[in-house]
């Protein structure tokens, strides 16, 4: 995993990083706060 990440520059993780927030709008998998729909919070790097 660390090669994989390693490779990747910032702009391609925010990319992936977007893309993860997106699919999970899509799917449904969101919360409200302060009556706003907000992907659920996934760091796509855990640390």
């Amino acid at each position: 995993m660390f090669g994989a990440l390693a490779r990747m520059d910032h702009q391609e993780l925010q990319a992936r990083t977007d893309a993860l927030a997106s699919s999970y709008l899509a799917q449904g998998v969101t919360f409200d706060f302060a009556g706003e729909e907000r992907p659920f919070p996934l760091d796509v790097v855990p640390g």
